[in-house]
């Protein structure tokens, strides 16, 4: 505490921290020994008074100062730790890079059963805004979390912000995402158990996807087969999107769209024919608040079911200036198998149906696509390709909708 109010009171004040300090009392402990000196005269009133005001003004300060990380503490690691500079005068990215390193470091498998056999620390983003110019790989992925506002603004716009194919039980929150390709290019290699949770995050400018999720390909680090990111539950709730060219593309069994704000890519750079959001396996949309911004001859949606289970409830997909298609279904009942062979050749068919025609399977594990929009706001108006509310490039399995809609079938 400085205070230069007289001998009198610098006196006090000492005396008042070593007493307290010594007593363990606090905050309490300091205000009742201002109390005493002031009762035993060594205060004036006007000392007492603006020594108690300080007292408290320091105990709030360091009630609100975000805490404090250092290299190998028990609570993880801070960036700035590595040197990342919170200013955003210089390139922060090695200093990401290497936090990202020492969390992967503290990776531990334990034998304490199905669910809690693994351990990472996790990395903070203290507020600031910090200038990237490469992909951060994050390995595993521990929880990622700003601090106040954390701003990452990547200026390569061919580079990811937040890359990793290896992700287990992620959590993000804090972070404010600008530039760049795609913002989250995560996977799980299809483990078990996995989980993906994004909170109170801001997504602008992705020049290719806020949030994209990996699928299943040939290669995995040219050595195995990569199983993509199924076995995954992603949840994203309280977050924005603004100008992104897609929000999400998703690949994972099961991912919840909680509670958020949309605004579309509207400016003369955008791609013409992208989805806002993609949708290869299970898509819940709730609570979502979309505001579109509709140009002419770029043939704008909100979804593309390219195949699975669409479901979209209490969101709003049109208001001022009308909107555009909610979604684009592409996926169809009945599907070609690469293999040339319907399910009955592969496997067994499925209780309750018959034989299907050569050449065809049913569609998923089998996972037919569905499309329900439940108390929806909808309105396509502003959408001069397409002028419906659904359009159905395959007949999905079940089509639901609790208010009218104008459907398209090519």
């Amino acid at each position: 505490m400085r205070l230069l109010l007289g001998v009198s009171l610098l006196v006090a004040v000492q005396q008042l921290h070593s007493t307290a300090t010594a007593g363990g009392g606090g905050l309490a402990g300091e205000l009742r020994e201002l109390a005493l000196l002031h009762g035993e005269g060594v205060l004036t009133d006007a000392e007492f008074h603006t020594a108690k005001q300080a007292t408290l003004d320091g105990a709030a300060r360091t009630a609100l100062a975000p805490p404090q990380h250092t290299r190998g503490t028990s609570a993880g690691f801070a960036v700035t730790a590595f040197g990342a500079d919170p200013t955003g005068k210089t390139d922060s990215t090695a200093a990401f890079n290497a936090a990202f390193a020492a969390a992967s470091a503290t990776y531990k498998e334990h034998d304490c059963g199905k669910g809690c056999d693994r351990s990472v620390a996790d990395v903070f983003v203290p507020a600031g805004e910090y200038m990237l110019s490469s992909t951060i790989e994050t390995g595993i992925a521990p929880g990622i979390h700003g601090e106040g506002t954390a701003i990452l603004r990547q200026t390569n716009a061919s580079a990811d912000i937040f890359y990793s194919p290896g992700v287990w039980r992620t959590q993000i929150s804090g972070l404010a995402f600008l530039g760049g390709r795609n913002h989250l290019h995560l996977g799980t290699n299809n483990i078990d158990t996995a989980f993906i949770t994004i909170e109170r995050c801001t997504f602008s400018n992705a020049s290719s996807a806020a949030i994209r999720t990996m699928p299943a390909t040939g290669s995995y680090h040219n050595k195995t087969a990569y199983h993509g990111s199924a076995s995954t539950q992603v949840t994203v709730r309280t977050c924005e999107f603004f100008h992104n060219e897609q929000v999400v593309v998703n690949y994972c069994d099961t991912f919840s769209f909680l509670d958020s704000w949309v605004e579309n890519c509207y400016m003369p750079t955008c791609s013409k024919g992208k989805a806002l959001f993609e949708n290869h396996d299970t898509l819940f949309i709730e609570r979502m608040v979309g505001v579109p911004h509709p140009i002419a001859g770029y043939d704008q949606r909100w979804i593309d079911n390219f195949a699975g289970l669409v479901v979209a409830r209490n969101a709003r997909f049109g208001g001022e200036g009308g909107g555009f298609t909610v979604v684009v279904n592409k996926a169809s009942f009945l599907t070609t198998d690469p293999s040339g062979m319907h399910w009955s050749e592969r496997n067994a068919s499925p209780p309750g149906r018959g034989p299907l025609p050569p050449g065809t399977t049913w569609e998923g594990d089998p996972q037919h696509a569905a499309i329900i929009l439940d108390s929806c706001q909808i309105d396509s108006d502003g959408s001069k390709e397409r002028q419906a509310n659904i359009w159905l490039e395959q007949l999905p399995a079940i089509l639901v909708s609790s208010a009218p809609l104008r459907t398209a079938c090519v």
